[in-house]
């Protein structure tokens, strides 16, 4: 099981664990950025010209407000709380600090993200589910 952590960058003070470990640690996508150029001769070069941002999804879900699970880590989570954290993140254009650790405390994923896409919606139990593709946030 893993933990996952997130807050807004402008405000780290308001860290969130989210109340149910993920299954997995999210697949990591990375990649290189390439340039094709082809030759008076008709031979095609590739040139390498940068490093793509890591990308990742990470799918949970949040109880219903009253409902507590056995393995739930954080007892009486609000859901609002977690979905106002990503709708404000999202909607004033900002990445979120995300970190994501194993059952020992080791970190596995910890960076600074932009949102890509950000889906909220209720299962047949009344939870709260929540699915993120991540893009790593870089200063320019």
């Amino acid at each position: 099981m893993y933990t996952l952590y997130m807050s807004r960058v402008k405000n780290k003070s308001k860290m969130l664990q989210f109340p149910i470990p993920l299954e997995e640690v999210p697949t990591k996508k990375n990649g290189q950025t390439t340039e094709n150029f082809i030759d008076f001769f008709g031979n095609e070069y590739t040139f390498i010209s940068g490093i793509k941002p890591l990308e990742f999804s990470i799918s949970t879900w949040i109880p219903k407000v009253g409902v507590t699970y056995p393995f739930q880590v954080v007892k009486n989570p609000n859901p609002s709380d977690y979905t106002r954290l990503l709708y404000m993140a999202f909607n004033d254009l900002e990445p979120i600090d995300i970190v994501v650790c194993d059952a020992n405390g080791k970190i596995i994923i910890e960076g600074s993200y932009s949102i890509s896409t950000f889906d909220e919606g209720v299962n047949k139990f009344g939870d709260t589910t929540i699915s993120i593709d991540c893009k790593q946030w870089r200063a320019y």
